[in-house]
């Protein structure tokens, strides 16, 4: 490699003109310059084992955190189902006799409690998210909550054609039958909470402020309680339409549920 060398001098010649003399170039050995390169990437060095050190920190962090790590050293479930799809919402129908379950294939699938044979498989949402499960009081019908915007409804006994029983502008994401009639309330990621006639299919009632996605619902009498996805957590008389906000925590509210007489409400 050619390279100037740092002692060329000027000089002039009888014109006066300045220029680099010929003989002052030089030769610098590669081996130099790899030197040089090699030093240029140590200086690098540090930087690099601080990101990998905060990598694996990460990892092994996430790892501690993980179902793989925190698994139990035995199982004492009473019974496992082989689930056809990932899953979103689980329940149990009133009388304990069947188990509901609802995840990412477009469908809702009934199983036998106590054997954990599938009964029957119930279709109609036309989105493959569905996001929220739930059993009337008297266990004949299951709703269902989707990404369709819609939350439909089945015979849990008979199957059958799948009934379009609430909307919204947005995704289903939460809904429960109330304790005592066949009234649907339902949270969605439009921001609102609804309350139907689930055998006509009619709003009876709506719910809308500055809250967030409502990610959870549960339905006592005239009373919906609900969480969203701002930590907030309300409770709605749907009759009077008065909204109490009755607890702030710092992240989303996934699940809410009444006590059976109706006097407390535990969200998480």
């Amino acid at each position: 490699l050619l390279k100037h060398s740092q002692t060329t001098r000027a000089c002039r010649d009888a014109s006066g003109s300045c220029g680099r003399a010929p003989g002052n170039l030089s030769l610098t050995p590669v081996s130099h310059l790899n030197i040089a390169m090699t030093m240029d990437v140590r200086s690098y060095v540090p930087i690099g084992m601080v990101v990998a050190g905060m990598v694996m920190f990460t990892t092994a962090s996430a790892v501690r955190r993980s179902n793989f790590y925190n698994r139990p050293s035995r199982d004492d479930s009473y019974l496992t189902v082989p689930a056809k799809a990932r899953l979103s919402s689980i329940a149990v129908s009133p009388d304990g006799r069947l188990v509901a379950t609802a995840g990412n294939d477009s469908t809702v699938r009934l199983w036998n409690w106590e054997t954990g044979q599938e009964i029957r498989t119930l279709r109609g949402h036309v989105s493959r998210s569905i996001l929220a499960v739930a059993f009337s009081p008297d266990g004949q019908w299951v709703a269902s909550g989707s990404r369709d915007r819609t939350a439909r409804m089945w015979n849990a006994m008979r199957g059958g054609e799948a009934r379009i029983v609430a909307t919204h502008r947005d995704r289903v994401m939460a809904l429960d039958f109330s304790s005592k009639e066949m009234l649907l309330a339902t949270g969605s990621r439009d921001r609102s909470v609804k309350v139907w006639d689930a055998r006509r299919a009619q709003q009876l009632a709506i719910a809308k402020q500055d809250f967030g996605f409502v990610p959870s619902v549960a339905f006592h009498d005239d009373l919906v309680a609900f969480g969203d996805w701002y930590g907030s957590m309300w409770l709605w008389n749907y009759r009077t339409s008065e909204l109490d906000l009755i607890g702030h925590y710092a992240r989303a509210i996934y699940g809410v549920a009444f006590s059976f007489d109706g006097r407390l409400v535990a969200s998480g």
